[in-house]
């Protein structure tokens, strides 16, 4: 899930209303109390990357109520937080499986009665689950289809329910992107600029979501640095590590923030990201070139070519295969571009 991958990851998580209405929302939850708690267990653990646990959570739900989709949805998420954190390859049969299976379930339900908050809620969810993994694989024409159909179910939760603080996630993410990447278009008379609307609607979500509170609190940050305001990303990031110290998640936006605020900051949470995926045998070649190259780049920036240059030599070391060589390739372009300039600078040229 890092900001949609970093939102890709993580970016654009874009589960996608149209309409907004300025109300005071309250906090809902699924009116199953055990169902309930097992679903803020289950997330919680996703956040502190405990994919083992959370899995298995939703797995009890899945046992315990089978005609739900939440079970079957929330497995997909964990297997796909999984291997976006990790930088493994996607388990695309079984995360196909059971969000095609969860879409039949919610379909199911809301056959059998559409005016239900919560079968509507299935169906979007699911839609944009299926939409998110597109994206992340790049089918993006599919997932433009299941993502328009997921903005028609979270516009029907809307109109059942306006304070439905679930979906408040959903619209503001999708106001805020749509409007920062159309910017361009301003100047059409038909084009409105939503971006602070998005930005008020996720700190709602922040406020007021039961399930969904620290994806829209980490999707607020990844927005602050896209409008470069990294003070306010930094001290977001840093609130939530207080909560899910050493969570990975809010990791990768604090190191961005520091980036523009504090160069030896920025190095130091890069450093901890990596070491911490060293500790748990899941730094991969491709968490660990991409990290070199991020701190490479910030010695570059403070002019300190040697340390740069010892990182970027790092990198010519860590054999790749061919899928890895493909998958960076555009990086390792950069790398070496990089280190040619910095062996020249160093030679006197």
């Amino acid at each position: 899930m890092r900001e949609i991958v970093l939102l890709a990851r993580y970016k654009y998580f874009s589960l996608l209303l149209l309409f907004f209405m300025p109300l005071t929302v309250l906090p809902q939850k699924f009116p199953d109390k055990k169902i309930d708690s097992l679903l803020t267990a289950g997330i919680t653990e996703i956040v502190k990357q405990q994919y083992n646990s959370a899995y298995k959570i939703f797995t009890r739900i899945d046992s315990s109520k089978p005609d739900l989709p939440f079970g079957k949805i929330y497995r997909a998420a964990v297997l796909i937080a999984k291997s976006t954190d990790y930088a493994e390859g996607y388990n695309f049969n079984k995360i196909n499986e059971l969000l095609n299976s969860a879409k039949g379930k919610s379909e199911a339900l809301l056959e059998q009665n559409e005016k239900s908050l919560w079968n509507n809620y299935f169906v979007a969810l699911t839609l944009g689950y299926r939409a998110y993994f597109k994206i992340l694989t790049g089918s993006y024409l599919d997932a433009f289809v299941d993502g328009y159909k997921a903005v028609q179910y979270f516009e029907r939760c809307m109109q059942i329910n306006p304070g439905f603080s679930e979906a408040y996630l959903a619209l503001g993410t999708y106001k805020y992107w749509k409007s920062a990447k159309a910017k361009s278009l301003n100047w059409l008379p038909f084009f409105n600029d939503e971006r602070k609307e998005g930005i008020k609607l996720l700190e709602h979500a922040v406020d007021n979501s039961s399930y969904n509170k620290y994806l829209a609190l980490n999707s607020l940050i990844w927005i602050y640095i896209n409008e470069k305001k990294y003070a306010k990303a930094k001290e977001l990031a840093l609130t939530a590590l207080k909560n899910f110290p050493g969570s990975r998640f809010f990791m990768w936006g604090l190191a961005r923030a520091y980036e523009d605020i504090d160069k030896t900051k920025a190095i130091e949470t890069y450093k901890q990201i990596q070491n911490s995926l060293a500790a748990e045998n899941h730094l991969t070649n491709i968490n660990n070139v991409e990290l070199l190259h991020k701190m490479a780049m910030l010695y570059h920036r403070q002019n300190k070519l040697t340390e740069a240059l010892k990182l970027l030599t790092a990198i010519d070391n860590i054999k790749l295969n061919g899928e890895e060589m493909q998958r960076l390739a555009e990086r390792l372009s950069r790398i070496d571009a990089l280190k040619k300039e910095i062996i020249n600078k160093l030679s006197g040229r």
